[in-house]
């Protein structure tokens, strides 16, 4: 269903779009685009030409073949004609629409030389009589008609990495309606405004890229509910993994389109929708002109090591999509919002489980009696947290070379689905994983425990990580655009709350579900990944603190709330999804299907 919505959408925008281009650039000036090449073959047909002349040349050809084959049919000049048209009309196209042309002055010499041609080849042959030059220049004209529809088919881009298959992805543009309301729309007073130079005081813009997602939807409704103007941009390509590995969420989630229109419905705000692919750079740009963001929320990345790790078409797609998707972000910024503020989602897995205590984001070394701050190292342990890495060093240089403005907000585990939006409606409710590609530890052992299935503990269980409740993920958000990084200044934050081990998260997991009634049993398993399972972790995180955060920390209520929401969709597990299935080890570059 959401796939149909998706396609209708895609149609009524397509046509819309022309229809704004028309209305937008004005007829004059295809006018002027067909007049030109029209009006230099019509020259050269009535007043230039003389036919006669092509029989009393000399030729090596007969006499014969030169009137049926060089004769001024009406063939040849409607060929002729109607392939310039078209070289201009395309060219208009491109234009009115404000496409990106990879090869502008390439594309414009080829269709010049085209028209020459063409023209030239009428004097050769019918006023001069050279009937082999003239072959030469008509196969020198097809040759560029090749050419040119060659650049055509490359200028766009067509394709888009889909794993089981590829379709061409279409710009969109969304804007979600109201559904029939009973009663008056809820507004709340919202923080998401600026004042202007002039004193007026305007909503702050923020985009938020990957805004169907876990982290993205719960933010999304979270700033627009604080008044900032909001646009989802997202390719929906989280779906798509649930129906390619045969996942669901263990909460049912109504389409993207559905969410947006009950949100309206409930508080009378708009959220902007753009549907397309952050990696074709030609929509983004779009994107960017359309909704002029102040700020952009980056979430847009495919966010799950084990599905990195299944084989080699994932781990390229994934390289790609978060790496190409952070850089044309870059450059769109810098293209077309250069004061835009970016926030980006990075991990603390960045930095590995070192043998000292991690900084936010640098550390100040003195090394043979000189003394630096530098970035603090990276000890990445999967392909997905070396993606999160190469971001971190491209955002850091273009702050540096660009003078861009830029918060990387490395955040640790995230757990929990309530808050106060999401409660608000059950058509917003947020997607809450538990299989063993995309569910997280927390609440993985909640739905374990929910179904009565052991509490999957990989290895020895020493692994320490940092974690936060979601709804602490959307403070450090808004807290980072509220208090926006300078012009040339990367930030680092260390987003999280507390740590724990996963046997200590075990441990709490037992204890709330024994309160419940629930027989709770904890299980080691074989570990799928490559890790240190008992090592020293300690992080600093002080400065989201510093900024006003307000953490809702793992107490005992908040377990009975994740334990009964477990329960309540518990007919909704599929326990054959829960037991790890990927492994560092046997990823090969074979592709493979995770059995359902």
């Amino acid at each position: 269903m959401a796939t149909e919505n998706l396609l209708d959408y895609q149609e009524k925008s397509i046509a819309e779009k022309w229809r704004a281009a028309i209305a937008r650039r004005g007829f004059w000036t295809l006018a002027l685009a067909l007049a030109a090449p029209a009006s230099l073959h019509c020259i050269e047909i009535f007043f230039l030409r003389s036919p006669l002349s092509a029989s009393s040349k000399p030729s090596r050809f007969p006499r014969n073949w030169i009137y049926v084959t060089w004769y001024p049919r009406k063939w040849i000049d409607v060929t002729s004609v109607y392939l310039s048209l078209l070289f201009s009309l395309s060219y208009w196209f491109c234009w009115a629409e404000n496409r990106v042309i990879q090869k502008p002055k390439v594309v414009a010499v080829v269709s010049i030389l085209y028209l020459s041609l063409t023209l030239a080849w009428d004097q050769i042959v019918f006023e001069h009589g050279a009937i082999e030059c003239g072959i030469a220049v008509g196969l020198a004209s097809f040759v560029f008609v090749g050419y040119y529809f060659k650049l055509q088919k490359s200028k766009f881009p067509l394709e888009k990495l889909a794993l089981e298959g590829k379709r061409p992805q279409r710009v969109c543009t969304v804007r979600a309606t109201t559904l029939p309301m009973s009663q008056e729309a809820k507004t709340q007073p919202g923080s998401g405004s600026y004042q202007t130079s002039g004193g007026a005081s305007e909503r702050k813009r923020v985009m938020v890229i990957g805004g169907d997602g876990y982290c993205g939807w719960a933010t999304a409704l979270h700033l627009s509910n604080k008044n900032y103007e909001v646009a989802i941009v997202d390719s929906l390509v989280r779906r798509l993994f649930d129906h390619q590995l045969g996942l669901d969420s263990l909460t049912p989630i109504s389409s993207i389109h559905n969410r947006i229109r009950r949100w309206k419905s409930e508080t009378g705000k708009t959220i902007e929708l753009y549907i397309g692919d952050i990696c074709d750079f030609e929509f983004l740009s779009e994107t960017f002109e359309s909704f002029k963001p102040d700020a952009v929320v980056h979430f847009g990345e495919q966010r799950s090591a084990p599905y990195y790790m299944i084989d080699r078409s994932r781990a390229v797609f994934t390289q790609n999509n978060n790496v190409i998707g952070t850089l044309n972000v870059l450059f769109a910024i810098k293209e077309f919002r250069e004061d835009c503020h970016l926030v980006k989602l990075g991990t603390m897995g960045e930095y590995g489980t070192p043998n000292i205590d991690i900084e936010e984001g640098y550390i100040t070394i003195t090394h043979n009696g000189r003394t630096d701050t530098l970035p603090y190292p990276k000890q990445a342990s999967s392909f997905y947290h070396l993606s999160k890495v190469h971001d971190s060093n491209n955002i850091a240089f273009t702050c540096k070379a660009w003078g861009m403005r830029a918060t990387d907000l490395n955040q640790g585990v995230a757990y929990g689905v309530r808050t106060d939006e999401i409660d608000m409606h059950e058509e917003l409710c947020n997607r809450l994983d538990y299989d063993g590609v995309f569910g997280t530890a927390l609440n993985r052992f909640c739905v374990q425990a929910a179904v009565g299935h052991p509490l999957t503990v990989y290895g020895k269980g020493g692994q320490t990580r940092g974690y936060l409740d979601i709804r602490d993920t959307i403070q450090c958000v808004e807290l980072a655009i509220a208090n926006p990084a300078q012009r040339g200044e990367f930030r680092v934050f260390n987003q999280f709350t507390e740590q724990f081990s996963v046997n200590e998260l075990a441990s709490l997991v037992t204890k709330a579900g024994e309160k419940l009634g629930l027989n709770v049993e904890t299980k080691s398993v074989p570990n799928p990944r490559v890790e240190a399972e008992e090592h020293y972790y300690n992080a600093k995180h002080t400065k989201l603190i510093e900024l006003g955060l307000k953490p809702n920390l793992l107490s005992d209520s908040l377990l009975d709330s994740l334990l009964n929401f477990a329960i309540q969709f518990k007919d909704r597990v599929d326990v054959k999804q829960i037991m790890p299935s990927v492994s560092w080890r046997k990823i090969g570059a074979k592709p493979k299907t995770v059995a359902a």
